[in-house]
């Protein structure tokens, strides 16, 4: 993704197009100059770049394990709105945050609460399976546009908002302690895919700096690698294993959309973290397939391959929430794993992970 700027066609472009995708004729390329030029006119200087209202950041509470579209909206610091809701005490709260150019109704993101949704019928609510399941909405700021040309967008912008998201969840989080609605950190697991895992670290970070604690876990799925290498890095700062008591990553296109760093106390592979999962480019060929037949313009293989290997690492967390059997194995690479690694240390992937665990860990999915 570039440093300055991705256009996406606001009709027929997904965010699952984004990667690789390339500027083409010679009047579009005029058109991004021009709008950038005409934006920088109106902004001088990198802290007036910064987009975006916390106000717009929305919280969304899913109570009814039958009843998966059901949601009541938590509103910050209305302590009225709290008497009102469906709320589970004294159970652990799951806060679910997405990426760029989404939003809460993205499937990865609701995969997930659904699978929670779904432990919670299959387990009858027994201790330990009951949990105050929220998604976080921040797609105006995850999704900012430049000038009068709703076709534009920033990564960059986005990027610089990852700080003023994350602070808003931890006041958030602050607000509900303070209220009695989460009685202590022990309750509090936190889980950001993209670049939604740098908002579920700024949020720990936040926590830190306001209460002195930080959740009891955060959980990063693929987080996004670009503007967080040290080479051309842009982010303030990026998800770090001081944000939670426990922060382990799931790692699925490393290298693309995904970061290359190790950022956990614990890091998984999931079929050797990518970039490319060798699942995504069968599922390519056959969409490839099925598009010639209906006609349809399939889009770039690098851009396709790419975002469906970044957002294995959210399914492949919604998979173990019901399934507490998915082993890993410590070994050094993946071609170790899968020759000469006698896999004396084992660990459960996902959200039944050990929150004692250390290390780099590979498995097969």
């Amino acid at each position: 993704m570039s440093d300055f700027f991705i256009e996406v066609s606001s009709s027929s472009t997904t965010s699952s197009e984004l990667n690789g995708t390339e500027a083409t004729g010679g009047s579009r390329d005029g058109r991004c100059f021009l709008t950038l030029k005409k934006w920088f006119k109106l902004r001088a200087g990198e802290e007036e770049i910064i987009s975006g209202n916390p106000d717009n950041v929305q919280f969304f509470l899913y109570p009814k394990p039958l009843d998966h579209n059901y949601k009541e909206e938590i509103k910050f610091k209305d302590t009225e709105n709290l008497k009102k809701l469906s709320l589970r005490m004294g159970q652990q709260w799951k806060i679910v945050i997405h990426g760029f150019v989404t939003n809460s109704d993205y499937k990865s993101i609701q995969d997930i609460k659904n699978a929670y949704l779904a432990r919670m019928v299959k387990t009858g609510e027994a201790q330990g399976s009951s949990y105050n399941i929220v998604l976080v909405n921040w797609d105006q700021l995850s999704t900012p546009r430049i000038g009068d040309d709703p076709n534009m967008l920033l990564y960059r912008l986005a990027v610089n908002n990852v700080p003023v998201v994350g602070r808003r969840v931890g006041e958030f989080i602050q607000f509900l302690m303070q209220n009695g609605v989460i009685r202590n950190m022990d309750e509090l697991h936190v889980i950001g895919f993209s670049l939604g895992a740098h908002v579920a670290g700024e949020a720990g970070n936040t926590l830190k700096e306001l209460i002195g604690q930080v959740p009891s876990r955060v959980t990063g799925l693929d987080p996004a690698g670009p503007a967080f290498y040290d080479v051309l890095k842009f982010a303030k700062r990026g998800l770090a294993k001081t944000d939670g008591r426990f922060v382990d990553v799931i790692h699925s296109n490393m290298g693309g959309m995904g970061t290359l760093s190790k950022l956990g106390h614990a890091d998984f592979y999931p079929n050797g973290g990518g970039p490319i999962q060798k699942r995504c480019e069968e599922e390519y060929e056959q969409n490839k397939a099925k598009s010639k037949r209906q006609m349809g313009l399939p889009v770039s293989r690098l851009a396709a391959l790419n975002s469906c290997s970044h957002n294995k690492a959210p399914e492949f967390f919604a998979m173990s929430i019901l399934n507490p059997y998915m082993i890993a194995c410590k070994c050094n690479t993946y071609m170790t794993f899968k020759t000469v690694c006698p896999c004396r240390e084992k660990a459960v992937f996902g959200e039944h992970c050990d929150p004692r665990t250390e290390g780099s860990f590979y498995l097969d999915v």
